[in-house]
């Protein structure tokens, strides 16, 4: 065979050199000590996040909750916050744990993953598998009409 054959199987764009190529940068980032996501700990905040209350009205009872996109937070995943008292609240990251998925609400029961079909309870607590884990939970910090998502949680 030679180098510019094209692969049998999943990768009919692939030829025999771009797959020894592939390969040889997987090995080479594995004997680097690089990490990959899926079935390990989602990462926490790298900083704070605040957020204003008023800016997600479901927010303003208890049990309501919110959707923070990336972009608002800065962080990789949406975020859910759950307002679980008068002044208590839960946010979690919306990755799952087994292949980095982002989770659903689904309806009243909890989060879903579209995945692979992990299930979660509102407070972030796994009740279906494949995920390994609950989700991941960040520390939150109240005053006033801000919330604050603290980093490192």
């Amino acid at each position: 065979m030679s180098s510019d054959e094209k692969l049998p199987g999943k990768c009919l764009a692939c030829n025999r050199r771009q797959a020894i190529k592939l390969g040889a940068m997987g090995a080479a980032g594995l004997a680097m000590g690089a990490t990959f996501t899926g079935c390990g700990d989602p990462a926490g905040l790298e900083q704070d996040v605040v957020l204003t209350l008023t800016d997600y009205p479901a927010l303003g009872e208890v049990g309501g909750i919110a959707n923070v996109p990336s972009s608002a937070s800065g962080f990789e995943f949406e975020i859910w916050v759950i307002r679980q008292g008068e002044e208590d609240y839960l946010a979690l990251s919306s990755e799952c744990n087994h292949a980095s998925c982002e989770v659903d609400l689904d309806g009243s029961n909890g989060f879903k993953c579209p995945c692979h079909g992990s299930k979660f309870e509102l407070d972030g607590t796994k009740t279906k598998g494949p995920a390994t884990k609950d989700l991941l939970a960040f520390d939150t910090q109240l005053d006033g009409e801000t919330l604050t998502l603290k980093a490192g949680a």
